[in-house]
């Protein structure tokens, strides 16, 4: 529990329009429409709740357009699969909303704290799917058509029993799209409570990342359900049951059958009393605020003695206030899994608030300002106070940190409780110069303290490349040299243009971030003149990553060598496919590279290489296409021929990684099992490093270093991986007389020490030969003895070496 003074924040909280769409029950039959038109019936399925949209009311003069396609399976064209057609609504849907100030992420790829908090509540209140616009099925020569269309880009859905397909972007009114249907995804599992009894009837969710599509069931009786079929992508799966706490996951389709369990637990309780004089204080209003500010504060009010609860709350921070006629204490708490209920004690004593506005030079009020107060404990020369008095300025009580507050829409903060004392304050924004007011002493229960704060200098200027020509889309940021906060970030426009502040005159660094140009960083000095700032182009490779039906495959790592590079250098740049499989790669020069994308988890690798040649000025596209792939599977024995089972394993591919060569390697090793087996479900490429990550054990013959790694083909065969168990054999070799052997070989490697000590790795307990010599001495012959598993480290004593 982190207990002190805490500050009640102003938070801003603005509403956004959303599509409330309308729940389709689980379970409930699938419509076969027969019509064509933007106008058919809803589609309602037990595997996807999307709702089938009427046209909004136009306002586009354009024509009407049709989308035509053709649905390809193995053995040709594909009859009665039915398409659908989505979009998504920027600002609205799930899959366009950001997640806060990052750059290129959205809300569904930040699936922790207030950004899961805010997901959860959405996909609860039915907000945020995709809306179909049409819908039909495949006519016998597997076409389709769908008329009656606004024109744009729409995502394409195919189901049939023959498999699934899916493009994110298709173009209306354009020339008709072939869609190959691949494997179907299915996702299974078990929802339970906190103590592992099955949920039954629980709401089970999965949200296409890319695209926002909604596909869910309710488990049956034992908790069990199957989602599907769904295709390869991102998704973010939620299970949810009234009277238990939602749980969120992210979830890769990229094998057919994916396992996953939620456990779903049980409401916490607070409970706590309010003190005085270390007496019970009833009928004090006690308020609870979630720390992320992403549940409503919720207020209870203390019984006779003194107590009060709060029910039916997650594991997170939360902060209780208690408050009466000036008095009043604060704490925040974490709400841990354990099932018992913590209590708290609040001792009622006097606290102040500060609260006020801040507004810009033209009094309009400033949201989302920064209002300081440090705690002044400094003690003032000829400030003598009475015992009282040194009681109401917070003597005795226990020192705040720096306490914090936001403005909200109309400029307004509060800063507190907070004992009485001495503080300072400040306030600033991004935009405005930062205003610090001297220290004085706050000792009334409310004060008011306003601000106003002058505009911020302005860094402005145009990004040109060699040519003069404007570069827009490059991102450029201002830091202070004094303590390398970041003040301030902007993006080109069309004219190459960008405005920066800085909130106080100062040196700053000014960095071209090396987007569309070749980064670069300038000293300025503000307040500054406008810049003109000319950056040489970088050169791209872009394109997409596709899987063997020509399916866009996002989150696919993709990166880029000079095709002579060895296999140990680092690439020139990494980048991971978007929502619609796309990538895009900086270079610093024309030549000839080689381009790699993979697809990386436990139980899969997908790779494909591609060597593209990049002229001067100019653009290079490819389009790397993953091979089917199939089943990969290994044994690891030990030196005698024995399974060895829960040897984690990592399949790379070779000569070149991506994510290790990035620097960012996850460990993504699968265990063998009781035979010493283990499987990956879809592999592509012809050859593999298996490599042996956190064991003991090492491939035999023996390497020295940190890649432990067997060379494996991908031809179908099982592979086998033959591991020896690393330990240090010790020992004294003495003469007859106990006196060392200061000159000897072990296993021919010469070695000297005065104390006659040995020690050596070996691989092969109980196989392995020791050979011990030295001059005028018998050799000593012994086998490796046979260690318990989990030694590391091994004595064989004394050995005593004859003439």
């Amino acid at each position: 529990m982190r207990r002190g003074w805490l500050l009640a924040i102003g938070v801003a909280v603005v509403g956004a329009g959303m599509w409330l769409l309308l729940p389709v029950r689980p379970g409930s039959e699938a419509s076969a429409p027969t019509s064509s038109s933007a106008t058919d019936s809803p589609a309602r399925t037990a595997r996807s709740r999307m709702r089938l949209s009427a046209p909004a009311a136009r306002t586009s003069t354009e024509a009407l357009v049709e989308l035509r396609g053709l649905v390809l399976g193995a053995q040709g064209p594909v009859a009665g699969a039915q398409v659908l057609i989505s979009e998504v609504v920027p600002g609205e849907s799930l899959s366009t909303l950001p997640c806060g100030g990052f750059r290129d992420r959205t809300l569904l790829d930040c699936l922790y704290g207030e950004y899961e908090a805010e997901i959860l509540q959405l996909v609860k209140e039915r907000r945020g799917e995709a809306i179909v616009r049409a819908e039909t099925r495949s006519a016998a020569d597997g076409s389709f058509s769908l008329s009656g269309l606004e024109p744009g880009s729409y995502a394409v859905w195919v189901e049939s029993a023959e498999g699934v397909a899916f493009r994110p972007s298709v173009l209306a009114g354009a020339e008709p799209v072939e869609l190959r249907l691949g494997p179907a995804r299915w996702v299974s599992g078990l929802v339970t409570d906190d103590a592992n009894v099955p949920v039954a009837g629980a709401l089970v969710t999965a949200i296409f990342s890319s695209h926002s599509r909604f596909f869910e069931t309710l488990t049956d009786a034992q908790g069990r359900y199957q989602l599907g079929p769904l295709p390869p992508g991102v998704l973010v799966a939620l299970a949810a049951k009234e009277g238990l706490l939602s749980s969120a996951e992210p979830l890769w389709t990229y094998t057919p059958d994916v396992k996953r369990t939620f456990v779903l637990t049980q409401p916490k309780q607070l409970t706590g009393r309010v003190l005085r004089a270390k007496l019970p204080v009833p009928g004090v209003e006690v308020q609870l605020t979630h720390d992320l500010g992403v549940e409503e504060p919720r207020t209870a009010v203390t019984d006779a003695a003194g107590r009060f609860s709060f029910d039916g709350l997650s594991p997170e921070f939360y902060t209780v206030l208690a408050e009466q006629e000036g008095e009043g204490d604060s704490t925040t708490i974490h709400l841990g899994e354990e099932p018992s209920s913590p209590e708290i004690t609040l001792e009622l004593k006097p606290v102040v608030f500060i609260e006020g506005k801040v507004r810009g030079e033209d009094q309009q009020p400033l949201p989302d300002a920064e209002v300081s107060a440090y705690w002044d404990d400094v003690e003032r020369e000829g400030e003598e106070k009475t015992e009282e008095e040194g009681a109401e300025q917070g003597e005795g009580q226990e020192s705040p940190g720096p306490l914090l507050a936001t403005t909200d829409e109309a400029g307004h903060y509060r800063l507190g409780p907070m004992p009485p004392g001495w503080y300072q304050l400040s306030a600033r924004t991004r935009t405005h110069q930062q205003v610090i007011e001297e220290s004085r002493p706050y000792t009334q229960r409310v004060t008011a303290q306003d601000f106003t704060l002058k505009r911020a200098s302005l860094v402005e200027g145009q990004l040109v490349d060699t040519q003069g020509h404007p570069v827009e889309g490059e991102y450029v940021s201002l830091r202070s040299f004094a303590d390398g906060s970041a003040w301030d970030h902007a993006q080109t426009d069309a004219e190459g243009r960008f405005s920066l502040s800085a909130a106080l005159p100062d040196d700053y660094e000014l960095k071209v971030e090396g987007e569309r140009v070749k980064m670069q960083t300038l000293n300025v000095t503000v307040p500054t003149k406008p810049l003109r700032i000319v950056g040489e182009t970088l050169l791209h490779v872009v394109g997409e990553v596709v899987d063997e039906t020509g399916m866009p495959l996002p989150n696919a790592e993709v990166a880029i060598w000079p095709e002579q590079a060895a296999p140990k250098d680092r690439p020139i740049d990494l980048d991971d496919t978007d929502g619609e499989g796309r990538f895009s790669l900086k270079l610093p020069s024309a030549g000839r590279y080689t381009v790699m994308a993979e697809l990386f988890s436990r139980n899969f690798l997908r790779t494909a290489t591609q060597t593209v040649a990049v002229e001067p000025g100019g653009e290079a596209r490819v389009r790397l296409r993953f091979d089917e792939g199939r089943s990969f599977t290994g044994k690891a024995v030990d030196w005698r021929g024995q399974p060895l089972p829960d040897i984690p394993v990592l399949l790379l591919p070779v000569p070149r990684q991506v994510l290790s060569r990035g620097g960012h390697m996850p460990d993504l090793s699968i265990k063998t099992d009781v035979e010493g087996r283990f499987t990956l479900v879809q592999v592509s490429g012809e050859e593999f490093d298996a490599c042996i990550r956190g064991s003991a054990y090492v491939p035999l013959p023996a390497v020295h270093g940190p890649a432990r790694c067997i060379r494996v083909k991908n031809d179908g065969q099982e592979a086998r991986l033959v591991l020896g168990r690393e330990v240090f054999v010790t020992g004294r070799l003495v003469h007859p007389d106990g006196s060392p052997v200061t000159h000897f070989r072990v296993n021919g490697r010469e070695i000297s020490r005065e104390d006659g000590e040995i020690s050596l790795l070996i691989h092969q307990p109980g196989q392995e030969r020791i050979e011990l010599s030295a001059p005028g001495l018998q050799p000593v012959l012994r086998t490796a003895p046979e260690f318990p598993e989990g030694v590391s480290i091994q004595d064989l004593g004394t050995l005593v070496m004859s003439p």
